[in-house]
């Protein structure tokens, strides 16, 4: 009997910890989640440079730059306008981009992130001049539709800073999905400013094996 008590009492206080949101985290959610619930997304206007290698030798496939008109919904894939593209330092038509895009993880910072993410404090660090925050993201679940990795707040504004990490579990053409982004904030809401994304892609009988490092920098922002 008593170690059914004891058993009780465990999961009990274990639900309880499971519940604890640091309260950075709930302030953003708050602050953020009316954004979530009246916009559609983010429409960007960014260019992209980008040099795909062979994983195995190393050897340079492709290089090639692109300005893009990006429709980034908060919850399906986006939609991509190539506005103009050049490959290995040659203008080439627009229609030979490959967007290669999948759906977005789902947000950080809307009403159900409690539910999609757990956040553990990782310390404090320093960036861009800024004392931040670090918080370690877990995700609920194994799917792609789920960031796993850290983040950086700055507390004071309760602004996303950065952010590092990959999928919890890479979209089935993908052997490897990286990314790092630096946000600014529009309306005090968190844009990309910068990206990095490293992928590698392998679709048999359809795209041959590679790895491809982007480079992101968005020339403006608004919400649609």
């Amino acid at each position: 009997m008593r170690s059914i008590l004891f058993l009780i009492l465990i999961i009990f206080f274990s639900a309880l910890s499971a519940q604890q949101v640091p309260s950075e985290i709930e302030a953003m959610i708050s602050k953020f989640s009316k954004i979530y619930e009246s916009k559609q997304g983010v429409v960007s206007v960014r260019n992209v440079s980008a040099v795909s290698k062979d994983p195995e030798n190393g050897e340079v496939l492709k290089k090639f730059e692109v300005t893009i008109e990006r429709h980034d919904h908060f919850y399906k894939t986006p939609d991509i306008k190539a506005l103009k593209y050049s490959e290995n330092g040659v203008v080439a038509e627009t229609k030979k981009y490959d967007t290669r895009e999948i759906e977005p993880f789902f947000p950080l910072f809307d009403k159900k992130a409690k539910d999609n993410y757990r956040f553990e404090p990782a310390g404090s660090e320093t960036f861009d001049g800024h004392n931040c925050l670090k918080f370690k993201v877990v995700p609920a679940k194994n799917t792609a539709r789920y960031f796993k990795g850290e983040i950086l707040i700055d507390p004071a504004k309760l602004e996303l800073v950065k952010l590092k990490g990959t999928l919890a579990k890479p979209h089935w053409a993908m052997k490897q999905y990286d990314f790092e982004f630096i946000y600014t904030a529009l309306d005090g809401f968190p844009v990309l400013k910068k990206g990095k994304v490293t992928a590698r892609v392998k679709v048999f009988m359809i795209i041959s094996d590679n790895i491809t490092d982007y480079e992101i920098t968005p020339v403006s922002n608004r919400f649609f």
